[in-house]
Protein backbone atom coordinates (compact mmCIF):
# COMPACT_ATOMS: atom_id res chain seq x y z
CA UNK A 1 0.00 0.00 0.00
CA UNK A 2 2.07 3.07 -1.20
CA UNK A 3 2.00 6.07 0.17
CA UNK A 4 -1.18 7.57 2.02
CA UNK A 5 -3.69 5.80 0.56
CA UNK A 6 -5.81 2.49 0.60
CA UNK A 7 -9.00 1.69 -0.68
CA UNK A 8 -10.21 1.69 2.78
CA UNK A 9 -8.92 4.87 4.31
CA UNK A 10 -6.74 8.05 4.09
CA UNK A 11 -3.83 8.83 6.71
CA UNK A 12 -3.00 11.78 8.20
CA UNK A 13 -0.31 12.62 10.24
CA UNK A 14 -1.65 14.86 12.99
CA UNK A 15 1.64 14.61 14.99
CA UNK A 16 5.15 13.71 15.42
CA UNK A 17 4.67 9.81 15.18
CA UNK A 18 0.76 10.05 15.26
CA UNK A 19 -1.53 9.22 12.16
CA UNK A 20 -5.36 9.01 12.11
CA UNK A 21 -6.75 6.68 9.12
CA UNK A 22 -9.59 8.17 7.86
CA UNK A 23 -12.77 5.81 6.94
CA UNK A 24 -13.45 6.42 3.13
CA UNK A 25 -17.43 6.23 3.13
CA UNK A 26 -18.75 2.76 2.06
CA UNK A 27 -15.38 1.21 1.49
CA UNK A 28 -16.12 -1.39 4.20
CA UNK A 29 -13.66 0.84 7.37
CA UNK A 30 -16.76 2.56 8.07
CA UNK A 31 -14.75 4.06 11.47
CA UNK A 32 -12.05 6.00 11.66
CA UNK A 33 -8.85 4.37 13.69
CA UNK A 34 -5.42 5.82 14.96
CA UNK A 35 -1.98 4.52 14.51
CA UNK A 36 1.00 5.54 17.54
CA UNK A 37 4.57 5.22 17.46
CA UNK A 38 5.43 4.58 20.98
CA UNK A 39 8.99 3.84 20.41
CA UNK A 40 9.06 0.51 21.12
CA UNK A 41 5.83 -0.66 19.50
CA UNK A 42 2.91 0.15 17.47
CA UNK A 43 -0.64 1.17 19.11
CA UNK A 44 -3.32 1.06 17.04
CA UNK A 45 -7.08 2.77 17.96
CA UNK A 46 -9.71 0.63 16.97
CA UNK A 47 -10.12 -1.89 14.27
CA UNK A 48 -12.64 -0.88 11.57
CA UNK A 49 -15.29 -3.12 10.38
CA UNK A 50 -14.43 -5.57 8.30
CA UNK A 51 -11.44 -8.07 8.35
CA UNK A 52 -10.01 -6.46 5.29
CA UNK A 53 -9.91 -3.09 6.62
CA UNK A 54 -8.60 -4.31 9.81
CA UNK A 55 -5.69 -6.02 7.42
CA UNK A 56 -4.81 -2.93 5.48
CA UNK A 57 -4.88 -1.16 8.92
CA UNK A 58 -2.35 -3.11 10.68
CA UNK A 59 -0.48 -2.91 7.76
CA UNK A 60 -0.31 0.69 7.67
CA UNK A 61 0.70 0.92 11.43
CA UNK A 62 3.77 -1.69 10.80
CA UNK A 63 4.80 0.40 7.80
CA UNK A 64 4.55 3.58 9.18
CA UNK A 65 5.97 2.85 12.44
CA UNK A 66 8.28 0.16 11.59
CA UNK A 67 7.29 -1.52 14.65
CA UNK A 68 5.14 -4.38 15.11
CA UNK A 69 1.12 -3.52 16.72
CA UNK A 70 1.67 -4.38 20.23
CA UNK A 71 -1.70 -3.02 21.57
CA UNK A 72 -5.18 -2.17 20.00
CA UNK A 73 -7.42 -0.29 22.02
CA UNK A 74 -11.01 -0.95 21.43
CA UNK A 75 -13.29 2.81 22.69
CA UNK A 76 -16.28 0.80 22.55
CA UNK A 77 -18.34 -1.93 21.61
CA UNK A 78 -19.94 -1.00 18.12
CA UNK A 79 -19.73 -3.45 15.52
CA UNK A 80 -17.49 -0.75 12.85
CA UNK A 81 -14.84 -0.54 15.68
CA UNK A 82 -14.37 -3.76 16.57
CA UNK A 83 -15.24 -6.08 13.70
CA UNK A 84 -11.32 -5.83 12.09
CA UNK A 85 -9.51 -6.83 15.45
CA UNK A 86 -9.24 -10.01 13.81
CA UNK A 87 -6.14 -8.80 12.23
CA UNK A 88 -4.14 -7.94 15.08
CA UNK A 89 -3.35 -11.69 16.65
CA UNK A 90 -0.26 -11.82 19.13
CA UNK A 91 -1.47 -7.86 19.88
CA UNK A 92 -2.99 -6.89 23.75
CA UNK A 93 -6.62 -6.11 22.60
CA UNK A 94 -7.41 -3.45 25.48
CA UNK A 95 -11.29 -2.83 26.54
CA UNK A 96 -12.94 -1.34 29.52
CA UNK A 97 -14.31 -4.48 31.59
CA UNK A 98 -18.05 -3.66 30.47
CA UNK A 99 -17.10 -2.77 26.19
CA UNK A 100 -15.05 -6.19 27.00
CA UNK A 101 -17.67 -8.54 27.74
CA UNK A 102 -20.13 -6.24 25.54
CA UNK A 103 -18.16 -7.68 22.80
CA UNK A 104 -17.66 -11.28 23.90
CA UNK A 105 -21.79 -11.43 23.89
CA UNK A 106 -22.90 -9.36 20.79
CA UNK A 107 -20.28 -10.04 18.59
CA UNK A 108 -21.19 -14.13 18.16
CA UNK A 109 -24.79 -13.06 17.61
CA UNK A 110 -24.00 -10.35 14.89
CA UNK A 111 -21.36 -12.80 13.16
CA UNK A 112 -24.44 -15.39 13.05
CA UNK A 113 -27.15 -13.28 11.79
CA UNK A 114 -24.64 -11.68 8.88
CA UNK A 115 -23.94 -15.27 7.61
CA UNK A 116 -27.16 -16.76 8.25
CA UNK A 117 -29.66 -13.76 6.79
CA UNK A 118 -27.22 -10.51 5.71
CA UNK A 119 -28.10 -10.57 2.35
CA UNK A 120 -31.43 -10.17 2.96
CA UNK A 121 -31.04 -7.24 5.40
CA UNK A 122 -28.83 -5.49 3.02
CA UNK A 123 -31.24 -5.24 0.28
CA UNK A 124 -33.91 -4.35 2.15
CA UNK A 125 -31.71 -1.60 3.94
CA UNK A 126 -31.21 -0.64 -0.03
CA UNK A 127 -34.47 -0.27 -0.82
CA UNK A 128 -35.15 1.92 2.26
CA UNK A 129 -32.40 4.00 1.21
CA UNK A 130 -33.67 4.38 -2.48
CA UNK A 131 -37.10 5.49 -1.26
CA UNK A 132 -35.67 8.52 0.48
CA UNK A 133 -36.94 12.04 -0.94
CA UNK A 134 -33.84 13.89 0.32
CA UNK A 135 -30.52 13.24 -1.79
CA UNK A 136 -28.31 14.09 0.87
CA UNK A 137 -30.18 11.36 3.03
CA UNK A 138 -30.46 8.74 0.30
CA UNK A 139 -25.94 8.99 -0.45
CA UNK A 140 -26.13 8.66 3.31
CA UNK A 141 -27.58 5.61 4.16
CA UNK A 142 -26.79 3.73 0.73
CA UNK A 143 -23.30 4.42 1.88
CA UNK A 144 -24.20 2.52 4.82
CA UNK A 145 -25.18 0.11 2.69
CA UNK A 146 -22.01 -0.04 0.82
CA UNK A 147 -20.58 -0.40 4.68
CA UNK A 148 -22.49 -4.01 5.16
CA UNK A 149 -22.31 -5.34 1.79
CA UNK A 150 -18.12 -5.04 2.17
CA UNK A 151 -18.68 -7.44 5.63
CA UNK A 152 -20.95 -9.54 3.68
CA UNK A 153 -18.23 -10.00 1.32
CA UNK A 154 -15.71 -10.91 3.41
CA UNK A 155 -18.09 -12.87 5.86
CA UNK A 156 -16.01 -16.01 4.76
CA UNK A 157 -12.83 -14.64 7.00
CA UNK A 158 -15.04 -13.43 10.02
CA UNK A 159 -13.02 -14.85 13.03
CA UNK A 160 -13.60 -12.56 15.38
CA UNK A 161 -10.68 -11.15 18.05
CA UNK A 162 -11.82 -10.57 21.45
CA UNK A 163 -9.97 -8.27 24.10
CA UNK A 164 -7.38 -10.12 26.27
CA UNK A 165 -7.04 -6.95 28.50
CA UNK A 166 -10.32 -6.39 30.81
CA UNK A 167 -9.20 -2.69 32.53
CA UNK A 168 -11.00 -0.29 34.65
CA UNK A 169 -11.66 3.61 34.17
CA UNK A 170 -7.76 3.92 33.34
CA UNK A 171 -4.54 2.67 31.99
CA UNK A 172 -1.43 4.17 30.93
CA UNK A 173 0.54 2.58 28.24
CA UNK A 174 4.14 3.09 28.54
CA UNK A 175 6.32 3.09 25.35
CA UNK A 176 9.94 3.86 25.30
CA UNK A 177 9.03 7.26 23.35
CA UNK A 178 5.65 8.36 25.03
CA UNK A 179 3.01 7.21 27.23
CA UNK A 180 -0.65 7.03 25.93
CA UNK A 181 -3.39 7.57 28.71
CA UNK A 182 -6.69 4.94 28.32
CA UNK A 183 -9.70 7.24 30.22
CA UNK A 184 -13.24 6.04 30.67
CA UNK A 185 -15.49 8.18 32.50
CA UNK A 186 -18.73 6.57 31.69
CA UNK A 187 -21.06 6.10 29.09
CA UNK A 188 -23.32 8.12 26.42
CA UNK A 189 -22.49 6.38 22.94
CA UNK A 190 -22.28 2.78 24.60
CA UNK A 191 -22.68 1.43 28.31
CA UNK A 192 -18.44 2.22 28.41
CA UNK A 193 -16.96 4.79 25.95
CA UNK A 194 -13.19 5.41 26.14
CA UNK A 195 -10.74 7.77 24.68
CA UNK A 196 -7.06 7.68 24.36
CA UNK A 197 -5.25 10.92 25.10
CA UNK A 198 -1.23 11.26 24.26
CA UNK A 199 -0.72 14.00 27.19
CA UNK A 200 2.65 15.25 25.43
CA UNK A 201 1.60 15.42 22.15
CA UNK A 202 -1.86 16.87 23.09
CA UNK A 203 -3.40 14.85 20.75
CA UNK A 204 -6.73 12.76 21.48
CA UNK A 205 -9.01 9.65 20.07
CA UNK A 206 -12.33 9.73 21.59
CA UNK A 207 -14.59 6.96 19.39
CA UNK A 208 -17.91 8.24 18.91
CA UNK A 209 -18.31 9.61 21.98
CA UNK A 210 -17.81 12.95 20.18
CA UNK A 211 -18.29 13.53 16.23
CA UNK A 212 -17.48 16.25 14.27
CA UNK A 213 -19.91 17.63 11.75
CA UNK A 214 -21.93 14.54 12.64
CA UNK A 215 -25.19 14.23 15.44
CA UNK A 216 -23.30 11.58 18.15
CA UNK A 217 -25.89 8.32 18.94
CA UNK A 218 -26.98 8.67 22.45
CA UNK A 219 -28.16 5.01 23.35
CA UNK A 220 -26.84 5.16 27.89
CA UNK A 221 -27.16 7.04 30.39
CA UNK A 222 -29.60 9.76 31.64
CA UNK A 223 -29.45 13.15 30.81
CA UNK A 224 -28.11 14.60 34.23
CA UNK A 225 -25.04 12.23 33.75
CA UNK A 226 -23.95 13.11 30.79
CA UNK A 227 -22.08 16.31 31.73
CA UNK A 228 -20.56 14.02 34.08
CA UNK A 229 -18.89 12.10 31.67
CA UNK A 230 -17.88 15.19 29.17
CA UNK A 231 -16.57 17.65 31.54
CA UNK A 232 -13.48 15.78 32.19
CA UNK A 233 -12.93 15.09 28.83
CA UNK A 234 -13.42 18.26 27.74
CA UNK A 235 -10.68 19.16 30.30
CA UNK A 236 -8.10 17.20 28.84
CA UNK A 237 -5.47 19.67 26.70
CA UNK A 238 -6.03 18.47 23.67
CA UNK A 239 -5.17 20.40 20.47
CA UNK A 240 -6.23 17.84 17.99
CA UNK A 241 -9.03 15.23 18.03
CA UNK A 242 -10.13 12.15 16.18
CA UNK A 243 -13.52 10.80 16.29
CA UNK A 244 -15.03 7.87 15.08
CA UNK A 245 -16.17 9.43 11.62
CA UNK A 246 -15.56 12.71 9.66
CA UNK A 247 -12.44 14.77 9.59
CA UNK A 248 -9.91 15.35 12.22
CA UNK A 249 -11.16 18.21 14.31
CA UNK A 250 -9.75 20.39 17.53
CA UNK A 251 -10.74 21.20 21.04
CA UNK A 252 -13.08 23.09 19.90
CA UNK A 253 -15.40 20.14 18.92
CA UNK A 254 -15.13 18.42 21.98
CA UNK A 255 -16.46 21.84 23.52
CA UNK A 256 -19.60 21.48 21.27
CA UNK A 257 -20.00 17.74 21.78
CA UNK A 258 -20.06 18.86 25.82
CA UNK A 259 -22.31 21.40 24.79
CA UNK A 260 -24.22 19.01 22.78
CA UNK A 261 -25.15 16.62 25.31
CA UNK A 262 -26.07 19.35 28.16
CA UNK A 263 -28.82 20.79 25.29
CA UNK A 264 -30.06 17.72 24.65
CA UNK A 265 -32.56 17.53 27.05
CA UNK A 266 -33.60 21.04 26.21
CA UNK A 267 -34.36 20.11 22.32
CA UNK A 268 -36.40 17.02 23.18
CA UNK A 269 -38.72 19.57 25.66
CA UNK A 270 -39.15 21.69 22.38
CA UNK A 271 -36.69 24.21 22.40
CA UNK A 272 -35.10 24.25 18.69
CA UNK A 273 -31.72 22.86 17.57
CA UNK A 274 -29.70 25.66 17.11
CA UNK A 275 -26.98 26.03 14.72
CA UNK A 276 -24.39 24.69 14.21
CA UNK A 277 -26.15 21.54 15.32
CA UNK A 278 -28.86 21.89 12.74
CA UNK A 279 -26.40 21.56 10.15
CA UNK A 280 -25.15 18.63 11.34
CA UNK A 281 -25.27 15.39 9.05
CA UNK A 282 -27.11 12.29 10.20
CA UNK A 283 -30.20 13.81 11.15
CA UNK A 284 -32.15 10.68 11.61
CA UNK A 285 -29.94 10.39 14.39
CA UNK A 286 -30.88 13.40 16.12
CA UNK A 287 -34.28 12.37 16.13
CA UNK A 288 -33.64 9.35 17.67
CA UNK A 289 -31.23 11.18 20.35
CA UNK A 290 -34.45 13.38 20.96
CA UNK A 291 -37.03 10.38 21.32
CA UNK A 292 -34.46 9.23 23.65
CA UNK A 293 -34.15 12.12 25.62
CA UNK A 294 -37.85 12.52 26.21
CA UNK A 295 -38.15 9.35 27.39
CA UNK A 296 -38.77 8.05 30.93
CA UNK A 297 -35.33 7.96 33.21
CA UNK A 298 -33.26 5.13 32.70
Amino acid sequence: MPGNESPYFRIQEIGDGIWAALAKPGSGAWSNAGIVHLGDSALVIDAMYTPAAGAALREAAERLTKKSVRWLVLTHRDYDHVLGAQAFSGATVVATGVTAQSIQRRVPEYVAAVRADGGEYVASLEAEAREQDDSHERLQRLAVVSEHRALLQDVDRLAPLYPNMAIGDELTIHGSGRQAQVLSFGGVHTESDSVVFLPEARVLFCGDIVQIGYHPAVRHGTPQDWPAVMRPIADLEADVVVSGHGPVGSREDVLLAERYYYELPEWAAGHPVPEPFASWDASQTLVANLRYAAGPVR
